[in-house]
């Protein structure tokens, strides 16, 4: 995990990214999906490809392959988008992504998961999803003003 010292986020500037982030984790999430039903197609043209050997299975096979790395190549491209942001996917990549910040003097991330309005929820640097905890409403909320 990276920590980009220029970024420090509050849940306020997270949540500000939002309209930018759902649309980036929107297109992750479906490149994602894509990867897998391609890589589980692959599978299935290997187990044909050990009793035939025409040439339309290499051309099914080669296209297969190049539309796959095109995929992945426009998932790492969204990948490198958020991160130019400031902002961290998590790995494996589950819709989920994580604002470097600072709560009590110390180093944690901000945790948005798509299905979330605002950015309320946090965990320590190195935990995933599973162990995020609600922000409290003074700190999600930020200064009275």
């Amino acid at each position: 995990m990276k920590l980009d010292s220029t970024h420090d986020f509050t849940p306020g500037t997270a949540s500000k990214l939002l309209p930018l982030i759902r649309s980036i984790v929107r297109d992750m999430s479906e490149l994602s999906d894509s990867i897998n039903l391609q890589r589980q197609q692959l599978v299935g043209l290997d187990e044909i490809g050990e009793m035939n050997s025409d040439d339309a299975y290499e051309e099914e096979v080669a296209d297969v392959r190049s539309s796959l790395l095109e995929v992945e190549q426009r998932f790492e491209s969204c990948r490198t988008e958020l991160e130019a942001l400031g902002v961290e996917p998590h790995d494996p990549f589950d819709g989920s992504v994580d604002f470097p910040s600072t709560l009590d003097n110390r180093k944690v991330n901000l945790c948005w998961r798509a299905d979330d309005d605002s950015v309320r929820h946090w965990h320590e640097l190195g935990e995933g999803t599973a162990e995020r905890k609600l922000l409290e409403p003074e700190v999600a909320l930020g200064p009275a003003v």
